[in-house]
C-alpha cells in the first residue's frame, strides 16, 4: 500500500501540475494510468478519499497519532465564536487568546479536530497541502498498521468501502 501526497508533481500535456489539480477532473481510467506510473508498479485496488472519507475512517478507528512539521494556529470557534465574529465584523485583528495553537511534533488527530487540520492554510496559502498531507499520511499509516485490520483483509476492505461511500 502507498499514500501519494497531494503536491506530487505530474506531467500533463507537457506542463507540470500538482497531482491534486490533475486528478480533480479525471475519471478512474485516466487516474489508473497515472498512479501506477507514480508508484512504480501496477495497482490492483485504489481508494481516493476526501474530507468525508477521512472523517469516516477516524469515526471507526478513533484517535490517530500525527506528526506536525509546522505550527498550526486556528481560530477557536468552538469556545469563542461570538467574540471572534465581533472582531471580524469590526474589521479588527483577532487577538491571540482566541486562537488554538498546535506546536510541531506529535498531536492526536480525531474526528473532532480533523476539520482544523484539514482546512489549515499556512499564511492564507490554499495551495499549501503540507498539513493535509500529514493528516492523510497519519490516517493511512494507522490503517495499514492496525493489527486487527491487518489480520482481517475483509475488515480492511469493508472500512475502505465505508470511507469511499462517505466521499
Amino acid at each position: 500500500t502507498v499514500n501519494v501526497p497531494h503536491d506530487t508533481v505530474v506531467n500533463n500535456a507537457g506542463h507540470s501540475v500538482v497531482l491534486y489539480s490533475y486528478l480533480f477532473g479525471v475519471g478512474a481510467a485516466e487516474m489508473m494510468q497515472t498512479v501506477p506510473y507514480l508508484v512504480g508498479y501496477p495497482v490492483d485496488y485504489y481508494a481516493v478519499f476526501d474530507y468525508n472519507g477521512i472523517e469516516a475512517i477516524l469515526k471507526r478507528m478513533g484517535n490517530v497519532k500525527m506528526t506536525l512539521s509546522t505550527m498550526v494556529r486556528v481560530l477557536n470557534t468552538a469556545e469563542f465564536a461570538d467574540e471572534i465574529q465581533d472582531y471580524l465584523d469590526r474589521g479588527e485583528e483577532v487577538p491571540d487568546a482566541y486562537y488554538e495553537v498546535f506546536e510541531p511534533g506529535t498531536v492526536t488527530l480525531n474526528k473532532d479536530n480533523l476539520y482544523k487540520f484539514w482546512n489549515y492554510e499556512p499564511g492564507g496559502n490554499a495551495g499549501d497541502f503540507t498539513v493535509k498531507d500529514e493528516v492523510c499520511a497519519a490516517v493511512f499509516r494507522s490503517l495499514t498498521s492496525c493489527s486487527s485490520l491487518g489480520a482481517d483483509g475483509n475488515g480492511f476492505l469493508e472500512l475502505m468501502a465505508y470511507a469511499a461511500e462517505a466521499t
